[in-house]
């Protein structure tokens, strides 16, 4: 029998403040694409360790800037993919390129 794939999109403004929906969005979806997570490389664990039946591809749009050293301003940017366990036979993540 076919099983539909319920996926999502989200715009998290900020990882602190999205993530209670975040957490909320995995209980009823298979595939998740977040934006705006604000995350720096270095924390991108905290996504990617946000619930254990999900695989997550993530990339931080401030790498750059905080390499040039004091992070002057508010975080920006960010983007997530979350793919649930069970259906990531189906996905395949072509890549995650700089833009």
């Amino acid at each position: 029998m076919a099983r539909f794939i319920n996926f999502a999109s989200y715009n998290l403004h900020g990882f602190q403040q999205g993530k209670s929906q975040l957490l909320e969005l995995c209980d009823s979806h298979d595939i998740i694409v977040t934006q705006e997570h604000w995350l720096s490389s270095c924390d991108l664990d905290r996504i990617s360790n946000l619930h254990s039946d999900f695989t997550v591809v993530a990339k931080s749009a401030m790498a750059e800037k905080v390499q040039t050293g004091f992070l002057r301003g508010r975080p920006f940017g960010g983007l997530a993919v979350l793919v649930k366990k069970s259906v990531s036979s189906k996905v395949k993540i072509v890549g995650v390129n700089d833009v």
